[in-house]
């Protein structure tokens, strides 16, 4: 009973300061009243020699049709050196029959020729009262349906305990990779296209275009969004698009230069779509950006030198799926001044490099996420598995505050492999 109170006391406040509101707004807000002129002038002197005439004013309710108390008002303008001429301007103001004046509500004696605003006080106690009736409709609806809000909470509670089926937060970096991709779609869409779908948690769209899905995204580089679009078989997923299908649907798409075919496309789509092909295109945008330099500089190859020749024997003969090209860094840091090998797999960033580790030489390999996030065992024996060469990997410590989440493993070498010694 006590919301049902609230709610009524409220709605009453707030339709009497409304009614007041409108009343205030008819005398003197927004439209001024008619205040007509008594027939009799009188004279007074408001100081020596300064004299002003006068007159009962009575003020006209348009909106009731009726007359207010009348109220003596001064005639406009300065005050007269002479009682005469005082008398000759209330004279000339009474020919007017009436003038436009303003009252106060609360006081119809208090009249003027200019109107005077809302006060701050009555819109504060408005908003109040708006305040109030929100709170008191709350609390009503609350006490009508609290108890099945709470049995349908519970209903799904207990169908979904963990709260993996709910859908999870559309992040920024999310909605910036699909909006990207979206304005590559082709403008008319086609007929024969569903329309685009992005499953929970997924940068990628999936678009059903008759018997091929097609699921485009974008990749962010250095440059900007490179645009991706992998074709599947929608029948049999182990099923490969032919080359006339895929040319027809990859030329609706817009903004976007030549496609040329990726070696594998991203392994969960080929894990989902065996038989799934990848291309990948330069947007317009990012394409003019690629300017070549106006002079080439000459280039000059140094010869390897002998530490970073001992490491690349320890890598796989041919690189893994997702692994990039080894960048070797000859220049000189802290920590490795012989120079090591930078290279990426996937969303991780290693680093190898030859050590010496209690009088023998060692291969150092350094795994990083460029997120900061933590690398974990099974994501480090994915990579240490490919190395040659190498009896067993130990995890050892790092003190670089740079790189949070690493981890660092010391691989012994081989004892039957060439011999390495470091300077």
């Amino acid at each position: 009973m006590g919301e049902i109170a609230l709610t009524v006391v409220a709605m009453a406040g707030m339709a009497y300061d409304v009614r007041r509101f409108r009343e205030d707004r008819r005398y003197d807000r927004t439209e001024p009243a008619l205040c007509w002129i008594g027939k009799d002038i009188e004279v007074n002197e408001i100081a020596p020699g300064r004299f002003r005439a006068w007159a009962w004013v009575t003020p006209w309710d348009k909106a009731a049709g009726k007359g207010l108390p009348s109220t003596p008002f001064y005639a406009p303008g300065d005050p007269a050196p002479t009682r005469e001429q005082a008398l000759a301007r209330g004279q000339a103001w009474r020919d007017g029959d009436y003038f436009p004046c303003f009252y106060d509500p609360a006081d119809v004696h208090f009249v003027t020729t200019e109107a005077h605003g809302d006060s701050a006080a009555d819109v504060a106690i408005l908003a109040l009262w708006a305040a109030v009736l929100l709170v008191g409709i709350r609390s009503l609806l609350r006490e009508l349906f609290g108890d099945r809000l709470r049995e349908l909470d519970a209903v799904a509670t207990a169908a979904d305990p963990s709260g993996r089926l709910r859908a999870p937060p559309l992040s920024r970096a999310r909605r910036r990779r699909l909006a990207k991709a979206r304005e590559h779609f082709p403008d008319p869409w086609p007929d024969d296209w569903s329309r685009p779908l992005s499953p929970p948690a997924s940068v990628v769209w999936e678009i059903r275009a008759g018997d091929v899905i097609a699921m485009p995204f974008v990749f962010e580089e250095a440059t900007g969004f490179w645009l991706h679009v992998v074709l599947a078989a929608a029948g049999d997923p182990r099923e490969r698009v032919s080359d006339d299908r895929a040319a027809a649907i990859l030329g609706r798409f817009r903004g976007v230069g030549d496609f040329a075919e990726i070696a594998e496309p991203p392994k969960r789509l080929v894990e989902a779509y065996p038989g799934a092909r990848g291309w990948i295109a330069l947007p317009h945008d990012v394409a003019a950006k690629m300017v070549p330099p106006p002079k080439l500089p000459a280039i000059r190859e140094q010869p390897l030198n002998p530490h970073l020749a001992a490491v690349r024997r320890h890598f796989p003969e041919k690189l893994p799926f997702g692994w990039s090209v080894p960048l070797a860094v000859t220049e000189v840091h802290d920590g490795w001044d012989q120079g090591g090998w930078l290279f990426h797999d996937d969303d991780a960033c290693v680093i190898v490099m030859l050590t010496t580790s209690r009088g023998r030489v060692k291969l150092a390999v350094l795994i990083h996420h460029l997120d900061g996030s933590p690398v974990d065992e099974a994501r480090a024996m994915d990579v240490l598995k490919h190395f040659r060469g190498i009896t067993e990997f130990v995890q050892t410590e790092t003190d670089d505050e740079d790189l949070p989440g690493a981890r660092a493993y010391l691989g012994e070498l081989d004892a039957t492999g060439p011999r390495v010694m470091l300077n």
